[in-house]
Protein backbone atom coordinates (compact mmCIF):
# COMPACT_ATOMS: atom_id res chain seq x y z
CA UNK A 1 0.00 0.00 0.00
CA UNK A 2 1.22 3.50 -0.73
CA UNK A 3 0.06 6.98 -0.70
CA UNK A 4 0.55 8.18 -4.12
CA UNK A 5 -0.03 11.51 -4.22
CA UNK A 6 -1.28 14.52 -2.62
CA UNK A 7 -3.21 17.80 -3.98
CA UNK A 8 -5.88 20.43 -4.21
CA UNK A 9 -8.74 20.79 -5.69
CA UNK A 10 -8.73 24.16 -5.56
CA UNK A 11 -6.76 26.72 -7.24
CA UNK A 12 -6.53 28.53 -4.38
CA UNK A 13 -6.71 28.45 -0.21
CA UNK A 14 -8.43 30.59 2.12
CA UNK A 15 -8.13 30.99 5.39
CA UNK A 16 -11.39 30.07 7.16
CA UNK A 17 -12.92 28.36 3.95
CA UNK A 18 -12.77 24.53 3.99
CA UNK A 19 -10.94 23.38 1.21
CA UNK A 20 -10.71 19.98 -0.42
CA UNK A 21 -7.23 18.08 -0.81
CA UNK A 22 -7.64 14.78 -3.03
CA UNK A 23 -4.99 11.76 -1.59
CA UNK A 24 -4.32 8.98 -3.61
CA UNK A 25 -4.40 5.59 -2.36
CA UNK A 26 -1.95 3.06 -4.07
CA UNK A 27 -3.45 -0.66 -3.76
CA UNK A 28 -0.34 -3.00 -5.51
CA UNK A 29 -1.61 -6.24 -3.61
CA UNK A 30 -3.49 -8.71 -5.26
CA UNK A 31 -6.40 -8.58 -3.24
CA UNK A 32 -9.58 -5.62 -2.28
CA UNK A 33 -8.72 -4.05 0.71
CA UNK A 34 -12.42 -3.59 2.50
CA UNK A 35 -11.22 -0.12 4.32
CA UNK A 36 -8.00 2.12 4.43
CA UNK A 37 -7.74 4.81 7.47
CA UNK A 38 -6.10 7.93 6.48
CA UNK A 39 -5.02 9.93 8.82
CA UNK A 40 -4.57 13.54 8.43
CA UNK A 41 -2.51 16.53 10.47
CA UNK A 42 -2.22 20.25 9.60
CA UNK A 43 0.86 21.61 11.08
CA UNK A 44 2.13 18.48 12.61
CA UNK A 45 -1.45 19.15 14.84
CA UNK A 46 -4.15 15.99 14.05
CA UNK A 47 -6.71 16.87 11.70
CA UNK A 48 -8.85 14.36 11.10
CA UNK A 49 -9.43 10.72 9.71
CA UNK A 50 -10.43 9.73 6.50
CA UNK A 51 -11.72 6.25 5.66
CA UNK A 52 -11.39 4.99 1.93
CA UNK A 53 -14.00 2.37 0.76
CA UNK A 54 -13.00 -0.98 -1.73
CA UNK A 55 -9.61 -0.58 -2.78
CA UNK A 56 -9.33 -2.36 -5.55
CA UNK A 57 -6.34 -4.67 -5.98
CA UNK A 58 -3.85 -2.92 -9.05
CA UNK A 59 -5.77 0.63 -8.51
CA UNK A 60 -5.34 3.90 -6.88
CA UNK A 61 -8.55 5.09 -5.14
CA UNK A 62 -9.09 8.81 -4.68
CA UNK A 63 -9.52 9.76 -0.97
CA UNK A 64 -11.18 13.39 -0.41
CA UNK A 65 -9.52 15.22 2.74
CA UNK A 66 -11.33 18.09 3.94
CA UNK A 67 -9.27 20.40 5.70
CA UNK A 68 -9.65 24.11 7.29
CA UNK A 69 -6.76 26.72 7.79
CA UNK A 70 -6.93 29.16 10.38
CA UNK A 71 -4.50 31.16 9.35
CA UNK A 72 -2.82 32.36 5.98
CA UNK A 73 1.00 31.21 5.17
CA UNK A 74 2.80 28.13 4.23
CA UNK A 75 1.35 25.11 5.86
CA UNK A 76 2.31 21.66 5.96
CA UNK A 77 -0.50 18.39 5.00
CA UNK A 78 0.67 15.09 6.60
CA UNK A 79 -1.35 12.25 5.29
CA UNK A 80 -0.80 8.70 6.21
CA UNK A 81 -1.84 5.29 6.73
CA UNK A 82 -0.88 2.17 8.25
CA UNK A 83 3.38 1.19 8.01
CA UNK A 84 3.60 -2.30 6.29
CA UNK A 85 6.54 -3.95 4.81
CA UNK A 86 7.67 -1.03 2.86
CA UNK A 87 6.59 1.98 5.24
CA UNK A 88 8.66 4.75 3.25
CA UNK A 89 5.59 5.21 0.85
CA UNK A 90 3.03 4.85 3.58
CA UNK A 91 3.12 9.12 4.44
CA UNK A 92 3.19 11.84 1.75
CA UNK A 93 3.42 15.37 2.72
CA UNK A 94 2.17 18.64 0.90
CA UNK A 95 2.84 22.80 1.24
CA UNK A 96 0.22 24.73 0.97
CA UNK A 97 0.35 28.56 0.29
CA UNK A 98 -2.93 29.35 1.96
CA UNK A 99 -4.30 33.50 1.13
CA UNK A 100 -6.38 35.84 3.32
CA UNK A 101 -8.62 35.61 -0.06
CA UNK A 102 -8.70 35.86 -3.60
CA UNK A 103 -8.45 38.91 -4.67
CA UNK A 104 -10.84 40.12 -6.96
CA UNK A 105 -11.40 43.50 -9.80
CA UNK A 106 -14.59 43.92 -11.04
CA UNK A 107 -14.37 46.40 -13.86
CA UNK A 108 -18.16 48.21 -14.12
CA UNK A 109 -18.93 49.40 -17.53
CA UNK A 110 -22.34 50.72 -16.49
CA UNK A 111 -21.91 52.37 -13.15
CA UNK A 112 -25.15 54.03 -11.07
CA UNK A 113 -25.43 55.21 -7.73
CA UNK A 114 -28.59 53.55 -7.87
CA UNK A 115 -28.12 49.67 -6.89
CA UNK A 116 -30.84 48.22 -9.22
CA UNK A 117 -29.45 49.83 -12.45
CA UNK A 118 -25.53 49.53 -11.08
CA UNK A 119 -23.87 46.88 -13.60
CA UNK A 120 -22.40 44.98 -10.93
CA UNK A 121 -24.28 45.39 -7.83
CA UNK A 122 -24.95 41.49 -7.55
CA UNK A 123 -22.43 40.18 -9.02
CA UNK A 124 -20.68 41.75 -5.97
CA UNK A 125 -23.37 40.26 -3.91
CA UNK A 126 -22.67 37.00 -5.11
CA UNK A 127 -18.99 37.19 -4.89
CA UNK A 128 -19.27 38.55 -1.29
CA UNK A 129 -22.52 37.48 0.20
CA UNK A 130 -23.86 39.34 3.63
CA UNK A 131 -23.81 36.99 6.39
CA UNK A 132 -21.51 35.02 9.02
CA UNK A 133 -19.70 32.81 6.58
CA UNK A 134 -16.75 34.26 4.66
CA UNK A 135 -16.82 33.89 0.90
CA UNK A 136 -13.35 33.55 0.87
CA UNK A 137 -13.21 36.23 -1.92
CA UNK A 138 -12.26 40.10 -1.64
CA UNK A 139 -13.57 42.19 -3.99
CA UNK A 140 -12.66 45.79 -4.96
CA UNK A 141 -14.65 47.69 -7.95
CA UNK A 142 -13.13 50.35 -10.27
CA UNK A 143 -14.85 52.03 -13.57
CA UNK A 144 -13.60 51.02 -16.96
CA UNK A 145 -11.74 54.04 -17.29
CA UNK A 146 -9.34 53.31 -14.17
CA UNK A 147 -8.40 50.12 -15.71
CA UNK A 148 -6.10 50.95 -17.69
CA UNK A 149 -3.81 52.80 -15.05
CA UNK A 150 -4.49 49.49 -12.45
CA UNK A 151 -1.95 47.42 -11.57
CA UNK A 152 -3.31 43.91 -12.74
CA UNK A 153 -1.02 41.70 -11.15
CA UNK A 154 -2.00 42.55 -7.43
CA UNK A 155 -5.73 40.40 -8.48
CA UNK A 156 -6.28 36.66 -9.02
CA UNK A 157 -8.98 37.33 -11.21
CA UNK A 158 -10.11 40.11 -13.18
CA UNK A 159 -14.09 39.90 -14.29
CA UNK A 160 -14.99 43.01 -17.44
CA UNK A 161 -18.47 43.66 -17.07
CA UNK A 162 -20.16 45.64 -20.15
CA UNK A 163 -17.25 47.63 -21.19
CA UNK A 164 -18.22 49.57 -24.32
CA UNK A 165 -14.27 49.11 -25.35
CA UNK A 166 -11.12 47.52 -24.44
CA UNK A 167 -8.33 49.53 -25.77
CA UNK A 168 -4.85 48.37 -26.98
CA UNK A 169 -2.99 48.95 -24.33
CA UNK A 170 -5.25 47.62 -21.82
CA UNK A 171 -5.50 44.47 -24.13
CA UNK A 172 -1.92 43.95 -23.54
CA UNK A 173 -1.91 44.26 -20.20
CA UNK A 174 -4.56 41.76 -20.08
CA UNK A 175 -2.46 39.26 -22.55
CA UNK A 176 0.46 39.81 -20.09
CA UNK A 177 -1.68 39.19 -17.16
CA UNK A 178 -3.40 36.12 -18.33
CA UNK A 179 -0.19 34.34 -19.45
CA UNK A 180 1.42 34.90 -16.21
CA UNK A 181 -1.50 32.60 -14.94
CA UNK A 182 -3.98 35.48 -13.76
CA UNK A 183 -7.92 34.67 -14.61
CA UNK A 184 -10.34 36.45 -16.49
CA UNK A 185 -14.32 36.50 -17.00
CA UNK A 186 -15.92 38.87 -19.06
CA UNK A 187 -19.64 39.44 -19.30
CA UNK A 188 -21.58 41.21 -22.17
CA UNK A 189 -24.17 44.00 -22.12
CA UNK A 190 -25.73 46.79 -23.88
CA UNK A 191 -22.54 49.00 -24.07
CA UNK A 192 -21.03 46.33 -26.21
CA UNK A 193 -22.25 48.16 -29.22
CA UNK A 194 -19.62 47.01 -32.22
CA UNK A 195 -18.34 43.66 -31.48
CA UNK A 196 -16.18 44.18 -34.31
CA UNK A 197 -14.20 46.80 -32.01
CA UNK A 198 -14.16 43.82 -29.33
CA UNK A 199 -12.81 40.95 -31.77
CA UNK A 200 -9.94 43.08 -33.02
CA UNK A 201 -8.75 43.62 -29.53
CA UNK A 202 -9.68 40.75 -27.75
CA UNK A 203 -10.34 38.14 -30.38
CA UNK A 204 -7.88 38.70 -32.59
CA UNK A 205 -8.27 36.14 -34.96
CA UNK A 206 -8.38 33.40 -32.74
CA UNK A 207 -4.57 34.80 -30.92
CA UNK A 208 -6.25 36.79 -28.55
CA UNK A 209 -7.52 36.74 -24.85
CA UNK A 210 -11.62 36.26 -25.86
CA UNK A 211 -12.27 32.11 -26.62
CA UNK A 212 -14.80 32.94 -28.90
CA UNK A 213 -15.00 36.04 -31.64
CA UNK A 214 -18.35 37.86 -31.25
CA UNK A 215 -21.32 37.74 -33.92
CA UNK A 216 -24.37 39.53 -33.76
CA UNK A 217 -26.81 40.52 -30.81
CA UNK A 218 -29.76 37.60 -30.80
CA UNK A 219 -32.85 38.51 -29.20
CA UNK A 220 -34.71 35.59 -27.97
CA UNK A 221 -38.25 34.43 -28.94
CA UNK A 222 -41.09 35.44 -26.62
CA UNK A 223 -40.26 33.53 -22.88
CA UNK A 224 -36.57 33.62 -24.00
CA UNK A 225 -34.31 31.04 -24.39
CA UNK A 226 -32.79 28.62 -21.38
CA UNK A 227 -29.47 26.05 -20.76
CA UNK A 228 -29.50 23.28 -22.72
CA UNK A 229 -26.73 20.66 -23.35
CA UNK A 230 -23.65 21.51 -21.82
CA UNK A 231 -20.43 19.55 -20.07
CA UNK A 232 -21.91 19.23 -17.16
CA UNK A 233 -19.24 17.65 -15.01
CA UNK A 234 -17.53 20.77 -15.49
CA UNK A 235 -17.18 22.09 -12.02
CA UNK A 236 -18.33 25.88 -12.61
CA UNK A 237 -21.93 24.62 -14.39
CA UNK A 238 -21.88 21.00 -12.25
CA UNK A 239 -25.11 22.70 -10.67
CA UNK A 240 -27.12 22.47 -13.58
CA UNK A 241 -26.24 18.85 -13.96
CA UNK A 242 -29.35 16.25 -14.23
CA UNK A 243 -32.17 15.60 -16.79
CA UNK A 244 -35.01 17.61 -14.89
CA UNK A 245 -32.57 20.38 -13.49
CA UNK A 246 -34.78 22.93 -12.09
CA UNK A 247 -32.02 25.47 -11.86
CA UNK A 248 -32.10 25.85 -16.11
CA UNK A 249 -35.88 25.28 -15.88
CA UNK A 250 -36.05 28.89 -13.76
CA UNK A 251 -33.41 30.69 -15.45
CA UNK A 252 -34.32 33.05 -19.06
CA UNK A 253 -31.97 34.75 -21.37
CA UNK A 254 -33.97 37.13 -23.53
CA UNK A 255 -30.87 38.45 -25.05
CA UNK A 256 -27.24 37.24 -25.75
CA UNK A 257 -24.28 37.32 -28.24
CA UNK A 258 -23.90 34.49 -30.84
CA UNK A 259 -20.42 33.18 -31.24
CA UNK A 260 -17.85 31.13 -33.00
CA UNK A 261 -15.42 29.74 -30.25
CA UNK A 262 -12.02 29.59 -31.39
CA UNK A 263 -10.30 26.67 -33.02
CA UNK A 264 -6.53 25.61 -33.77
CA UNK A 265 -5.30 24.37 -36.44
CA UNK A 266 -2.31 21.76 -35.57
CA UNK A 267 0.71 23.16 -35.91
CA UNK A 268 3.38 22.39 -38.55
CA UNK A 269 5.85 19.86 -37.57
CA UNK A 270 8.92 22.14 -36.12
CA UNK A 271 6.36 25.25 -35.16
CA UNK A 272 5.65 26.13 -31.75
CA UNK A 273 2.37 24.25 -30.27
CA UNK A 274 -0.83 26.41 -31.08
CA UNK A 275 -2.86 27.17 -28.16
CA UNK A 276 -5.78 24.86 -27.62
CA UNK A 277 -9.07 25.01 -29.18
CA UNK A 278 -11.87 26.72 -26.71
CA UNK A 279 -14.33 24.34 -24.72
CA UNK A 280 -18.52 25.58 -24.49
CA UNK A 281 -19.72 24.66 -21.50
CA UNK A 282 -23.20 25.17 -21.84
CA UNK A 283 -24.99 26.15 -24.46
CA UNK A 284 -29.24 28.09 -25.31
CA UNK A 285 -31.50 25.97 -26.30
CA UNK A 286 -32.47 27.84 -29.47
CA UNK A 287 -32.14 26.52 -32.89
CA UNK A 288 -28.65 27.17 -33.60
CA UNK A 289 -27.45 25.60 -29.73
CA UNK A 290 -25.77 28.94 -29.11
CA UNK A 291 -22.76 28.57 -26.84
CA UNK A 292 -23.93 30.64 -23.55
CA UNK A 293 -20.41 29.91 -21.51
CA UNK A 294 -16.84 29.69 -23.42
CA UNK A 295 -13.48 28.96 -21.99
CA UNK A 296 -10.68 28.60 -22.79
CA UNK A 297 -6.43 28.48 -21.62
CA UNK A 298 -4.19 31.67 -21.95
CA UNK A 299 -0.60 31.16 -21.27
CA UNK A 300 -0.86 30.11 -17.95
CA UNK A 301 -3.97 31.38 -16.86
CA UNK A 302 -7.12 31.04 -18.57
CA UNK A 303 -10.36 32.87 -19.60
CA UNK A 304 -13.80 32.65 -19.58
CA UNK A 305 -16.82 34.60 -21.22
CA UNK A 306 -20.48 35.03 -20.91
CA UNK A 307 -22.20 36.91 -23.56
CA UNK A 308 -24.67 37.59 -21.65
CA UNK A 309 -25.25 40.24 -18.87
CA UNK A 310 -24.39 40.10 -14.79
CA UNK A 311 -27.58 41.89 -14.09
CA UNK A 312 -30.95 41.81 -14.99
CA UNK A 313 -31.06 43.33 -18.06
CA UNK A 314 -30.45 40.28 -20.31
CA UNK A 315 -31.74 37.82 -18.17
CA UNK A 316 -32.93 36.98 -14.82
CA UNK A 317 -30.10 34.41 -13.28
CA UNK A 318 -29.31 36.82 -11.04
CA UNK A 319 -32.58 36.29 -8.83
CA UNK A 320 -31.66 32.47 -8.86
CA UNK A 321 -29.83 30.95 -6.39
CA UNK A 322 -27.72 28.87 -9.16
CA UNK A 323 -26.02 32.26 -9.73
CA UNK A 324 -24.28 32.89 -6.47
CA UNK A 325 -23.19 29.02 -6.79
CA UNK A 326 -21.33 29.48 -10.29
CA UNK A 327 -20.04 32.81 -9.58
CA UNK A 328 -18.56 31.24 -6.65
CA UNK A 329 -17.18 28.25 -9.00
CA UNK A 330 -16.43 30.26 -11.38
CA UNK A 331 -14.17 32.62 -9.04
CA UNK A 332 -12.39 28.97 -7.88
CA UNK A 333 -11.56 27.77 -11.44
CA UNK A 334 -10.10 31.28 -13.23
CA UNK A 335 -8.24 32.55 -9.96
CA UNK A 336 -4.73 32.92 -10.45
CA UNK A 337 -3.33 29.37 -9.10
CA UNK A 338 -1.32 29.63 -6.05
CA UNK A 339 1.76 27.69 -5.12
CA UNK A 340 -0.19 25.05 -3.18
CA UNK A 341 0.73 20.98 -4.08
CA UNK A 342 3.67 22.42 -5.94
CA UNK A 343 5.83 19.16 -5.53
CA UNK A 344 8.80 18.04 -6.57
CA UNK A 345 10.11 14.19 -7.25
CA UNK A 346 13.17 12.95 -4.82
CA UNK A 347 16.21 13.38 -7.28
CA UNK A 348 14.96 16.45 -8.60
CA UNK A 349 16.08 20.15 -7.93
CA UNK A 350 14.04 22.52 -6.25
CA UNK A 351 13.49 26.07 -8.38
CA UNK A 352 12.65 29.06 -6.62
CA UNK A 353 11.70 32.18 -8.21
CA UNK A 354 12.31 35.44 -6.75
CA UNK A 355 11.17 39.31 -7.93
CA UNK A 356 14.90 41.20 -6.62
CA UNK A 357 13.19 44.08 -6.00
CA UNK A 358 11.59 42.67 -2.80
CA UNK A 359 14.65 39.52 -1.88
CA UNK A 360 17.86 39.34 -1.35
CA UNK A 361 19.87 36.96 -2.88
CA UNK A 362 20.73 35.06 0.02
CA UNK A 363 18.54 32.79 1.45
CA UNK A 364 18.82 29.27 4.11
CA UNK A 365 17.32 25.53 3.06
CA UNK A 366 16.43 23.26 5.90
CA UNK A 367 15.96 19.75 4.88
CA UNK A 368 14.01 17.27 6.03
CA UNK A 369 16.35 16.60 9.03
CA UNK A 370 16.23 19.85 10.59
CA UNK A 371 16.84 20.40 13.33
CA UNK A 372 19.42 17.18 13.73
CA UNK A 373 21.01 18.75 10.40
CA UNK A 374 21.91 21.70 10.30
CA UNK A 375 20.27 24.77 7.84
CA UNK A 376 22.66 25.72 4.31
CA UNK A 377 23.25 28.86 3.48
CA UNK A 378 22.75 29.73 -0.56
CA UNK A 379 22.37 31.95 -2.41
CA UNK A 380 20.34 32.80 -5.83
CA UNK A 381 21.43 33.38 -9.82
CA UNK A 382 20.20 35.66 -12.09
CA UNK A 383 17.23 34.11 -13.56
CA UNK A 384 15.12 34.30 -16.97
CA UNK A 385 13.95 37.62 -17.36
CA UNK A 386 16.43 39.78 -14.74
CA UNK A 387 14.70 38.16 -12.01
CA UNK A 388 16.90 35.96 -9.43
CA UNK A 389 16.18 32.02 -8.97
CA UNK A 390 17.13 29.49 -5.70
CA UNK A 391 18.13 26.41 -7.09
CA UNK A 392 18.80 23.41 -4.51
CA UNK A 393 20.13 20.15 -5.48
CA UNK A 394 20.30 17.72 -2.86
CA UNK A 395 16.75 16.58 -2.72
CA UNK A 396 18.03 12.84 -1.90
CA UNK A 397 15.29 12.23 0.92
CA UNK A 398 11.33 12.85 0.80
CA UNK A 399 9.96 15.49 3.03
CA UNK A 400 9.30 19.24 3.11
CA UNK A 401 12.17 21.73 2.19
CA UNK A 402 11.82 25.19 3.50
CA UNK A 403 13.42 28.39 1.98
CA UNK A 404 14.44 31.36 4.63
CA UNK A 405 13.54 34.22 2.53
CA UNK A 406 15.22 37.49 3.44
CA UNK A 407 13.16 40.55 2.30
CA UNK A 408 15.03 44.14 1.47
CA UNK A 409 13.06 45.22 3.99
CA UNK A 410 14.29 43.35 6.93
CA UNK A 411 11.33 40.72 7.32
CA UNK A 412 11.50 37.28 6.69
CA UNK A 413 9.18 35.04 4.13
CA UNK A 414 8.89 31.47 4.79
CA UNK A 415 8.25 29.50 1.71
CA UNK A 416 8.16 25.40 1.32
CA UNK A 417 8.54 22.68 -0.58
CA UNK A 418 7.53 19.05 -0.74
CA UNK A 419 9.80 16.48 -2.49
CA UNK A 420 7.82 13.41 -2.96
CA UNK A 421 8.80 9.70 -3.92
CA UNK A 422 7.75 8.70 -7.56
CA UNK A 423 4.62 6.71 -7.14
CA UNK A 424 6.13 3.51 -9.63
CA UNK A 425 8.23 2.70 -6.59
CA UNK A 426 5.37 1.48 -4.55
CA UNK A 427 5.17 -0.75 -7.59
CA UNK A 428 7.12 -3.98 -6.78
CA UNK A 429 6.26 -6.04 -9.44
CA UNK A 430 9.50 -6.75 -11.58
CA UNK A 431 9.81 -4.08 -14.48
CA UNK A 432 9.45 -5.38 -18.08
CA UNK A 433 11.15 -5.32 -21.13
CA UNK A 434 8.82 -2.19 -22.44
CA UNK A 435 8.97 -0.69 -19.07
CA UNK A 436 13.01 -1.01 -18.77
CA UNK A 437 14.30 0.05 -22.42
CA UNK A 438 13.62 3.66 -22.10
CA UNK A 439 15.47 3.98 -19.21
CA UNK A 440 18.28 3.10 -20.71
CA UNK A 441 17.75 5.83 -23.98
CA UNK A 442 20.41 5.70 -26.49
CA UNK A 443 22.27 3.22 -25.07
CA UNK A 444 22.75 -0.35 -26.24
CA UNK A 445 20.44 -2.68 -24.29
CA UNK A 446 20.66 -6.82 -24.63
CA UNK A 447 17.71 -8.25 -23.31
CA UNK A 448 17.14 -11.86 -21.71
CA UNK A 449 14.54 -13.88 -19.74
CA UNK A 450 16.45 -15.99 -17.31
CA UNK A 451 19.89 -17.96 -17.81
CA UNK A 452 20.83 -18.19 -21.13
CA UNK A 453 22.39 -22.39 -21.64
CA UNK A 454 26.35 -21.80 -21.90
CA UNK A 455 27.83 -22.89 -24.91
CA UNK A 456 31.69 -25.02 -25.15
CA UNK A 457 33.45 -21.64 -24.88
CA UNK A 458 31.50 -20.25 -21.91
CA UNK A 459 32.46 -23.91 -20.24
CA UNK A 460 36.08 -23.58 -21.34
CA UNK A 461 35.69 -20.07 -19.30
CA UNK A 462 34.68 -21.56 -16.42
CA UNK A 463 36.96 -24.63 -16.35
CA UNK A 464 38.39 -24.88 -12.78
CA UNK A 465 42.03 -24.52 -12.36
CA UNK A 466 42.70 -26.01 -8.85
CA UNK A 467 44.39 -29.27 -10.32
CA UNK A 468 46.84 -27.28 -12.34
CA UNK A 469 47.33 -25.18 -9.83
CA UNK A 470 47.82 -28.53 -7.41
CA UNK A 471 50.59 -30.06 -9.67
CA UNK A 472 52.45 -27.21 -9.72
CA UNK A 473 52.51 -26.94 -5.84
CA UNK A 474 54.16 -30.36 -6.37
CA UNK A 475 56.87 -29.45 -9.05
CA UNK A 476 58.17 -26.68 -6.98
CA UNK A 477 58.25 -28.66 -3.52
CA UNK A 478 59.96 -31.45 -5.45
CA UNK A 479 62.37 -29.24 -7.36
CA UNK A 480 62.84 -27.53 -3.65
CA UNK A 481 64.30 -30.60 -2.22
CA UNK A 482 66.17 -31.69 -5.11
CA UNK A 483 68.21 -28.34 -4.78
CA UNK A 484 68.79 -28.83 -1.12
CA UNK A 485 70.04 -32.80 -1.20
CA UNK A 486 72.65 -30.91 -4.22
CA UNK A 487 74.04 -28.23 -2.33
CA UNK A 488 73.95 -29.82 0.80
CA UNK A 489 76.13 -32.41 -0.62
CA UNK A 490 78.72 -30.05 -1.78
Amino acid sequence: MAVTSLGAEQRQIVTGVEATLTAGIGNFTTHELPRVDLDVAVAQQPAATVQVQHVTAGATSPAAVPVAFPQAGDQVVHVEIAPDNLVVDNARDMAAHISEAVRVLVVNGEPSADPYLDEVALLNTALRPEGDVFSGVQVDTIEDAALEATRLDEYDLVILCNLYRVSEPVADALQTYVSAGGGLLIFLGDQVSDPVLYNATLFRDGEGLLPASLQALVAAPEGGAKLAAGDWRHPVVQVFAGEDNPFRQRIHFTRYYATEPAVSDEADAGDAPRRPSARVLARFDDAEQTPALIERPYGAGRVMLFPSTCDLEWNDWARDPSYVVTIQEMVQYLARASASGETVRVGEPIRMALDPSRFDAEAKVRGPGYPQEDETEITAVAGDGGGLQLRWELTNRAGIYTFLLHERSGGQVVRRVAVTLDPQESDLRPAQEDELRPVFGALPVDYRVGIPERDDAADVGRREVWPIVLVGALVVLMLEQFLAWRFGRG
